[in-house]
């Protein structure tokens, strides 16, 4: 008796770890990574602009939607002018659950 209540307890308490781990889609934004400080210096005019979300969320970068491969990665010209150009870069999940990042490039 000992040894089946055990093994319920143990599937239930599985279960209620796959519901904490699959909830986490539903409670927090989707993953969004950039390989740079939150601000960066630079003589170019055109600058790439590379990162990586989770493959299925839509990736923006200033409101206009960037490709992403099936790995997650994403890589977006953009033209820079003299200055500084403050860019918005967010991902956006099926849940529409938004993670938003601002990058600040200063372009001389």
């Amino acid at each position: 008796m000992n040894s089946r209540r055990l093994l319920y307890v143990s599937f239930f308490l599985l279960f209620l770890f796959y519901l904490a781990f699959e909830s986490r889609v539903f409670l927090f934004g989707p993953e969004l990574s950039l390989p740079y400080a939150s601000s960066i210096t630079t003589s170019e005019k055109i600058f790439t602009l590379k990162g990586k979300a989770n493959p299925v969320n839509n990736v923006f970068i200033n409101a206009q939607e960037v490709p992403i491969d099936s790995a997650g990665n994403f890589s977006f010209p953009l033209a820079l002018h003299t200055g500084v150009n403050d860019i918005t870069v967010s991902a956006k999940n099926r849940y529409d659950k938004e993670t938003v990042k601002t990058l600040r490039i200063i372009a001389r």
